[in-house]
């Protein structure tokens, strides 16, 4: 337990890291004339959670940030020097300058909004949107602007260098387009997952004391090992495609057991059985932001049983099947599962669980076995951590 907590701790560490950050500071949006004092507030917040939706920023408090300009009698107006910008990115600890402005002519709002580089000030994205209407059509102008300039890659490609002094710049840099979902959108995934399998069962009624799922307890008793080690992996493959409120998804999942038995004298290894399970799945799917969702439903499948090369009479008592020989059953089962998506790139976690009802195989429970209404049912489930793509 305390090894698989261990891992998940590691998983969410390496998705922050993988998530690669950076720091925006919004600042308070410049006014047009006759433009209410209300809407620079109302673009610059607005602006400030379509960063935060994004999931690709940490947007600094923006009352500190107004707090900041009114102490340092900050106004925006033309063009920002680039002293003032290094000035604020010192002050914010930001990497990114988002700078608004808001006009009104007759009826129509228009928003405009740059981001800069500080580091260079360089201008390395910006958009503009109108709308006719009242104050209150700034939201909507607001989350358009902020949308488009989250459909720019800010972070690849060479950066452009500041012009020297006195010399104007003609040169504008080009944005670079990549894979951005908007906030509210279900994406598909095809992952590739370590699993941390184990076996479900009920008890058989022969009172052996294991079952056909587990037999680390019998390892210690018939090969006379006081340390025994029961080893449990797994593979996964997971295609997953939403629809509208709802996805279809296809995988497989390949799992083993082997039981590691030694003492003073001698250490051995030896192959239990293995399993082989395609499946698929329907379910429901949710986003949440712009980076990540969770999804859950059910499957439906084939769950193959092979019987591993110790897997023998001697091990099991006649009770079951000689080794090698294999027995299948349709399973049913259910996943649930989150995924975090970096540009074309996905993590997942995900549960899954597939169980048949009788496994059949030719000459695979003895007569014995199953006169005694010895348990032919076999399950696998466990939670599997993943990387991928996304499209």
């Amino acid at each position: 337990m305390k090894k698989l907590f261990l891992i998940i701790i590691v998983f969410i560490f390496l998705v922050q890291i993988a998530s690669g950050q950076s720091k925006v500071a919004v600042l308070d949006a410049s006014l047009g004339e006759g433009v209410h004092s209300n809407a620079s507030a109302i673009v610059a917040d607005t602006l400030n959670e379509q960063f935060v939706k994004s999931g690709d920023f940490i947007a600094i408090d923006r009352a500190y940030i107004s707090s900041i300009q009114e102490e340092k009698q900050f106004q925006i107006s033309g063009e920002v020097s680039s002293d003032d910008i290094k000035e604020l990115g010192i002050t914010f600890g930001a990497k990114y300058l988002c700078i608004a402005n808001v006009s009104l002519l007759g009826n129509t709002y228009s928003v405009s909004a740059r981001l800069i580089e500080v580091e260079t000030a360089q201008v390395v994205s910006q958009e503009s949107a109108r709308m006719q209407g009242q104050i209150d059509v700034l939201f909507e102008i607001a989350e358009e602007v902020g949308t488009k300039l989250l459909g720019k890659d800010f972070t690849r490609g060479p950066t452009p260098q500041p012009a020297a002094e006195g010399t104007p710049s003609t040169e504008k840099p080009t944005p670079v387009k990549r894979t951005v979902a908007k906030p509210g959108e279900k994406r598909p995934h095809f992952t590739f997952g370590y699993m941390f399998a184990g076996f479900m069962g009920a008890e058989d009624s022969m009172n052996t004391d294991y079952t056909i799922y587990e037999l680390d307890d019998y390892a210690v008793d018939f090969w006379g090992a006081p340390d025994s080690d029961l080893t449990t992996w797994g593979i996964d493959l997971h295609l997953l495609v939403p629809l509208r409120y709802i996805y279809w998804s296809l995988g497989v999942s390949y799992t083993n057991q082997s039981i590691w038995a030694g003492n003073d004298s001698y250490a051995e290894s030896y192959e239990v059985f293995s399993t082989v399970s395609p499946a698929i799945g329907i379910g429901g799917i949710y986003p949440v932001g712009a980076n990540f969702q969770l999804y859950g439903g059910l499957n439906l499948g084939y769950l193959v049983f092979i019987a591993g090369s110790d897997y023998g009479d001697d091990a099991i008592d006649s009770l079951w099947v000689n080794a090698g020989e294999s027995a299948g059953g349709v399973s049913f089962g259910l996943e649930l599962g989150a995924d975090y998506f970096f540009k074309s790139f996905s993590i997942s976690a995900r549960y899954k669980l597939s169980r048949t009802g009788d496994l059949t195989g030719d000459e695979w429970f003895s007569d014995d076995y199953e006169d005694a209404g010895g348990d032919t049912s076999f399950g696998v489930q466990g939670l599997v951590l993943g990387v991928g793509f996304t499209w």
